[in-house]
């Protein structure tokens, strides 16, 4: 019968019947798993034929309960077998360290807590973008935050809404003054914050009193959150930027930080970063030697990056130093600024222009070399 869900000896899938050609040697037509077919039976072997289903129309009787965890079963099998979807919805040409940094850093780590330290120019916004849609492709990142310098705010908000079309919320101090009783770090899902407004007394006392955590907090130019320690190790002082890091990094699930200079010639400024990544495991004494895992940070320098046909991104850089002599005027005026930092500038400021004059000399040296209205308008600002 035409429609009847048969099993054929010898075959453990069933199929449904399209047509039956009888004779010494039946032909059944039939339409199955793996596409229409036809299959060959002498009379003697039609006794082997197991007739599966024989009704003709659909009954909708089953379980709805059942048939819903079926469907979610099958959804959760085929969400990942193309694993980056996010690509085919954002509007990016991405580079194969952008793609190994999401797809085999930060996609292979259920719980991730990263420091992503990439040359300038290598594109973390964009890194950290394609994550986001990653993540909430998956539906494992409904609410983010981003913490940034105020000047990158406007920049953040719209890349991620032209490459990746995801509305973020820019949070300040109009969103609390608006709400009296609601807390505005509960209210929004998508936010971007200046780390300057979130270290003040009045938004860290929110955001810790707030009933919702994040899935994903990214904290971009991470280098400007601080803390100073003594000689032994220990933690003298934090900042208020790093306070406020520490308040994020309790309330996030996943945790992204990034800076393209994360160590500042200081081993303790990188332990800094890590402790946010992981408190226990880096504990509150600094080592004499940080030695940072690689599930946790990733560092790629401009010389190995390399577009889709494998062509260097960046040129080559190739240092020299050009000698030339300073002569007359120009040597009065750089021997007189040299003086003024290492002799006047510390009796105008006491004992602590000490640990400034080589900062402060380097800085007016360069500015001597680049112009004499530079220099004067250095000196007139002091």
């Amino acid at each position: 019968m035409p429609g009847a869900q048969v099993r054929f000896p010898g075959r453990g899938q069933a199929v449904t019947l399209v047509a039956v050609t009888p004779g010494p040697f039946w032909e059944f037509f039939f339409d199955g798993p793996g596409g229409p077919g036809k299959h060959v039976l002498a009379e003697a072997e039609l006794g082997g034929v197991d007739l599966v289903e024989t009704r003709s129309t659909l009954e909708f009787d089953g379980d709805p309960v059942q048939f819903r965890l079926g469907i979610e079963a099958r959804r959760i099998e085929i969400a990942f077998a193309y694993e980056m979807a996010a690509l085919a919805v954002s509007n990016i040409q991405p580079l194969p360290h952008q793609l190994e940094a999401v797809y085999d850093c930060f996609l292979g780590q259920p719980r991730l807590r990263f420091l992503l330290a990439d040359d300038p120019g290598a594109g973390k916004t964009i890194m950290a973008g394609l994550y986001m849609k990653e993540l909430m492709l998956r539906r494992a990142g409904d609410r983010v935050l981003i913490v940034t310098p105020a000047n990158l705010r406007p920049q953040w908000i719209r890349e991620l809404g032209e490459r990746f079309q995801l509305d973020f919320r820019q949070l300040g101090a109009p969103d609390f003054d608006a709400s009296a009783t609601d807390n505005p770090w509960d209210q929004f899902d998508r936010v971007v914050v200046s780390r300057d407004f979130l270290r003040t007394d009045r938004a860290r006392a929110a955001f810790e009193e707030a009933e919702r955590e994040w899935d994903l907090a990214v904290i971009d130019e991470v280098h400007g959150f601080t803390i100073s320690v003594d000689g032994k190790g220990l933690i003298k002082s934090k900042s208020e930027r790093y306070r406020a890091a520490e308040a994020v990094a309790r309330r996030s699930h996943r945790l992204l930080l990034m800076s393209a200079t994360p160590h500042s010639g200081r081993d303790e400024s990188l332990w800094a970063l890590l402790r946010l990544l992981d408190p226990d495991a880096w504990g509150d004494r600094c080592p004499k030697k940080v030695e940072v895992p690689a599930q946790q940070f990733r560092k790629v320098s401009k010389e190995i990056m390399r577009d889709m046909s494998g062509r260097k991104l960046f040129k080559d850089r190739h240092p020299q130093r050009v000698e030339y002599e300073i002569r007359g005027d120009e040597l009065e005026l750089y021997e007189a600024v040299t003086d003024f930092v290492s002799n006047r500038l510390r009796e105008i400021r006491g004992d602590r222009a000490k640990l400034m004059a080589g900062f402060a000399l380097t800085t007016m040296q360069r500015r001597v070399a680049s112009s004499t209205r530079a220099i004067r308008r250095t000196l007139e600002r002091r």
